[in-house]
């Protein structure tokens, strides 16, 4: 540069030197190479020149452009003002100015692309609605062409734009009133969807009600009888006879699948809790003695204990004490009833239900066979018992009681699963039977004898007649009123 004599020749500043005095040139310079590249990929896209996306882009490239050109003027301005020399301590007041002035700059470009922004969505949205108007529109030109296609009358129909119509043909038959028709087959038709209804019902809800439901050829055990459903406060003779003489008739069916040369253990099971197997194990005890039968109790339930519970030996030593000690003691307990004893199920608490061994309880069988003649061993419930099934593979047959209202289902599982005992089912004794089932089982005369008498003695109950020692002879064993008037047991009772 030309200058005065005397004076300091200024260079020319080089980019590092202009750099240096102002970083943000080279952020500038990137940005304007980012928007060309953004310009050319719009040029490809959009063809027309005047496009609103272009217009911005140019917008854009001129805004950084003048602020590039701002700050390279500002940057050589202030290597004039050093005197061809960078100060540093100079460049912040600088540099907080220069930032400021593009702050404001680019909030101006954003809120012109905000606008745009704005303005294109709004532009979409009428697009959109456009658009479904003229599917509205279309769709009902549609509708009209075919309504029109409807209306058009075949060529061979008009002659001289006029329309021939022909003559109605009369019928050769009266037309036919089909109501009495449609009655009749809506009387069968909800008839026949009624019973097919019932019997879906009965197919999915799989509860015994009745004796029907258990008595039939296609189970794999027998019904060997039923005990009513006696209310509480019953006292009349002719309903405790009835229900003494089903009991009486289970136990001549029991005593005709049994071996009479021998003695003979029977288990009592249920598939459920509270089924009544207690009260059956009970009344079958009472009508073997009094049919002249030594009859044993054995309660091996050792959870429940409701037969130690009723006949008042709760406290009592029992089957825990024989099976962990081996042999038997003096445990038996004898009864009112004549031959009539019952084994408790102990208090010894060490000994549980886990630890009964089928070994263990053949030997105690076998001791107590050549006492007794009848032994009946009342049991947990089979799904869940853990002493269940040791105890019905060392018996001679098994009797299940089921409660009227259970699942059959849960009873023909227990029954598969006895079959790994080798034990064989005697049967099943419907527990709470309705007042209909009982007119299979009892006698007319039976229960007109006592109909409309009070009980000469209501705390006992005349049960059975049978023979004993070969002689029928009249053999009366009174039963507690309660024990029948718990087949109608209240909750938290096996009865």
């Amino acid at each position: 540069t030309n200058a005065p004599a005397g004076s300091r020749v200024i260079p020319e500043p080089t980019r590092s030197d202009l750099l240096m005095i102002d970083p943000d040139i080279t952020r500038l310079e990137q940005q304007l190479i980012a928007t060309r590249a953004t310009i050319e990929a719009h040029v490809r896209k959009f063809r027309d020149p005047n496009h609103p996306v272009r217009v911005e882009d140019r917008e854009i490239e001129q805004t950084l452009l003048d602020e590039l050109d701002e700050r390279m003027q500002a940057a050589r301005g202030q290597w004039v003002a050093n005197g061809g020399r960078i100060r540093p301590e100079a460049d912040g007041a600088f540099m907080r100015t220069e930032r400021e002035q593009r702050l404001g700059r680019l909030r101006a470009v954003q809120v012109r692309q905000q606008a745009q922004l704005d303005k294109y969505y709004t532009m979409r949205a009428t697009l959109s609605e456009f658009q479904q108007r003229v599917d509205d529109l279309t769709r009902d030109i549609r509708i009209v062409d075919d309504r029109i296609k409807a209306l058009d009358v075949p060529p061979d129909l008009t002659f001289s734009g006029q329309i021939k119509i022909h003559e109605g043909m009369r019928p050769l038959l009266p037309s036919r009133d089909k109501r009495r028709q449609m009655m009749v087959a809506g009387v069968f038709g909800g008839f026949g969807l009624s019973l097919g209804f019932f019997f879906l019902w009965g197919m999915i809800d799989r509860r015994a009600f009745s004796v029907s439901q258990l008595d039939s050829p296609a189970h794999a055990y027998r019904l060997l009888g039923i005990l009513p459903h006696l209310k509480m406060t019953s006292e009349f003779d002719d309903d405790r006879d009835a229900a003494a003489q089903c009991v009486h008739q289970i136990r001549n069916r029991l005593e005709a699948v049994r071996n009479r040369e021998s003695s003979t253990v029977i288990a009592v099971c249920s598939a459920f809790a509270e089924d009544g197997k207690t009260n059956l194990t009970m009344l079958l005890g009472w009508s073997f003695a009094a049919a002249g039968h030594r009859t044993l109790l054995v309660d091996a339930d050792f959870v429940g204990r409701s037969l130690s519970r009723r006949t008042g030996t709760l406290e009592s030593a029992g089957l825990r004490e024989v099976l962990s000690r081996k042999w038997l003691d003096d445990e038996v307990r004898p009864l009112s009833a004549g031959n009539l004893t019952v084994l408790a199920a102990g208090r010894l608490e060490s000994f549980g239900p886990e630890q009964i061994r089928v070994d263990d309880f053949e030997m105690l069988a076998t001791e107590l066979r050549a006492q007794f003649d009848i032994i009946l061993i009342d049991t947990g419930p089979f799904v869940g018992g853990v002493e269940v099934l040791p105890l019905c593979a060392a018996a001679d047959g098994v009797v299940f009681v089921v409660r009227r209202g259970r699942s059959r289902n849960r009873l023909d599982s227990c029954i598969d699963e006895l079959r790994i005992t080798s034990t064989p089912c005697f049967g099943v004794v419907l527990n709470r039977a309705a007042p209909e089932d009982c007119a299979r089982y009892v006698s007319g005369s039976s229960g007109a004898s006592g109909k409309g008498r009070r009980a000469a003695t209501p705390s006992t109950l005349p049960v059975a007649m049978g023979p004993v020692n070969g002689r029928q002879s009249s053999v009366v064993c009174t039963i507690e009123t309660r024990s029948l008037r718990d087949l109608d047991s209240t909750p938290g009772a096996d009865s």
